[in-house]
């Protein structure tokens, strides 16, 4: 898949295999993590909730909520710039959109980024991080984001479940999402290659001054 392309709606499990099958060495067990993710993430009703930043290496793969990618200081914002800060050469990075599951497959958009270019993008787009909203079995709690958290269960609100980074401005983190969503509309679409049959090469493929010769026939698939 080329860098500036997309494919849209389509098998992006499938798809993000292929690539996985093909890039990455080692860890490829991370891919697991990442399919259940986007399952999970295929059903929810917020978009920004089913957006992704994934990172494809020779080690593994992360996959990254894009709205926490452009949130300064969260896990994923520090993630996803480690690899460029340690002049890592074997990223590659895709922004993936779950929109609907059936079953085993996850139906989407998948579009190809140039990793070192997003990574300087997001270095200047990231926005300030807010407060910290901490979610526990019974509710939720509010910290600023300099007080220390662990996952420990809290007396009042019980079993600790998941912690998210706010941004200091809402309204700005919008601008920035709605600006990527804009940005990735451009790409250019790609095709898959479901196939090609193989044929002899024909013993005399001249005859009457003509060329003859039989070539592979593509099948592919349009997804539009």
């Amino acid at each position: 898949m080329r860098i500036g392309t997309k494919y849209m709606n389509t098998d992006i499990l499938k798809a993000m295999q292929t690539i996985v099958d093909g890039h990455v060495k080692y860890y490829q067990s991370d891919f697991g993590y990442d399919i259940e993710t986007l399952k999970e993430a295929a059903v929810k009703a917020e978009r920004a909730d089913r957006i992704f930043v994934w990172l494809c290496r020779e080690c593994g793969t992360w996959l990254l909520r894009e709205k926490d990618v452009f949130i300064q200081g969260t896990h994923e914002n520090n993630t996803f710039c480690f690899y460029a800060e340690q002049k890592y050469k074997d990223i590659l990075c895709y922004v993936v959109e779950a929109k609907s599951l059936d079953r085993d497959t996850v139906m989407g958009n998948l579009y190809s980024l140039d990793y070192s270019g997003h990574y300087k993008h997001v270095q200047t787009a990231a926005v300030q991080a807010g407060n910290i909203v901490l979610h526990y079995e019974r509710g939720q709690r509010t910290i600023q984001p300099s007080e220390h958290f662990n996952a420990l269960p809290d007396s009042k609100l019980g079993k600790f479940v998941s912690f998210e980074f706010q941004p200091k401005s809402q309204e700005q983190l919008e601008m920035v999402l709605m600006n990527e969503k804009r940005s990735r509309e451009r790409f250019k679409e790609e095709y898959q290659i479901l196939g090609y049959e193989l044929y002899e090469f024909p013993e005399s493929p001249k005859e009457n001054g003509k060329y003859y010769a039989k070539t592979p026939c593509l099948n592919r698939l349009n997804v539009l």
